[in-house]
């Protein structure tokens, strides 16, 4: 699910560089003191393309970032990732194919955007299999990309969160079994489902943090945490039965869900699984996948 963009690669201390954009901010990860066994995270509150580039050109002078490998983590606004059929095509056809398959179940402009799409893993013999699609909004990677360079920094790849989160919990994580991870996002909000640091299977909702009682937010929904822990019952489920791996045996969280012993309470009674929080829980979840993409920079 990676947009590579086939620039030259120099690892530096064994991490690369990992960057997440948001509206009201930048999250950057990258290589700290060599006697660190782990990249340093920091998020910058700032706003707008040209003072977003200028903090970024900062960071990268300061820490002498030019040549290690970028990787960007889109933001949820600027693409879909979706699970669809197999079109039965050639191979070389697929991609052509999945433009309009897809294009009724997006918003996003498929003509003017971005498509790639990977195996879905662990599905058995079965005779329609599905595939993972990342339909990616051209002018905004576009922009991205071109923010970035701007900074000075030697950017590979395009990613997504999901992707993000799974080089994380390979990195920091002991996921020889199936394990499920629930990140809770200020207005998102996404499960995974992994099997020996294979992706099998993802969701998204379109609540968050900003959504849960006493979060101070116009937003504040009093039914969310109930009808998120239903959810993540359903996904349990779905992926114990169409999985190879089986359901999993362990449910990590972010912060945003150890921090709530109701929700906790609440999740455990409903999946009889204990809720562990994630290694780097305190970092903000908006970190998270930037912090698991400079993880993957030891791996090029």
């Amino acid at each position: 699910m990676n947009i590579s963009l086939k620039r030259s690669s120099v690892i530096e201390n064994g991490f690369g560089v990992g960057i997440s954009l948001y509206e009201d901010g930048i999250c950057i990860a990258y290589p700290g003191l060599k006697s660190k066994p782990t990249p340093k995270v920091e998020f910058f509150s700032v706003q707008g393309e040209k003072s977003q580039t200028r903090m970024l050109r900062k960071i990268v002078s300061k820490h002498k970032l030019h040549s290690i490998p970028a990787t960007v983590v889109m933001n949820h606004t600027n693409y879909n990732l979706l699970q669809v059929p197999t079109p039965q095509v050639n191979k070389d056809e697929i991609d052509a194919a999945l433009r309009w398959q897809i294009k009724d179940l997006v918003d996003i402009d498929v003509e003017n955007s971005i498509i790639r799409s990977y195996p879905m893993p662990g599905q058995g013999n079965i005779t329609s299999p599905l595939i993972f699609v990342v339909i990616a909004d051209r002018s905004a990677i576009k922009n991205i990309t071109e923010m970035v360079y701007d900074a000075g920094l030697n950017i590979k790849s395009v990613t997504s969160v999901e992707l993000g989160l799974r080089s994380l919990l390979k990195a920091i994580e002991d996921i020889k079994v199936p394990t499920m991870l629930l990140a809770i996002f200020p207005h998102k909000t996404v499960f995974i489902h992994m099997v020996n640091g294979v992706l099998y299977r993802t969701r998204e909702l379109n609540y968050g943090a900003t959504h849960l009682p006493g979060s101070g937010s116009w937003s504040e929904d009093e039914s969310w945490p109930e009808r998120l822990v239903t959810e993540v019952g359903r996904f349990i489920i779905f992926c114990a039965r169409h999985c190879d791996g089986g359901s999993a045996q362990r449910l990590l969280v972010t912060s945003t869900v150890s921090s709530s012993p109701d929700l906790v309470e609440a999740l455990a009674e409903e999946t009889e699984l204990v809720v562990e929080e994630l290694s780097h829980g305190l970092i903000d979840v908006r970190c998270l996948p930037a912090l698991g993409v400079a993880y993957e920079g030891m791996e090029q």
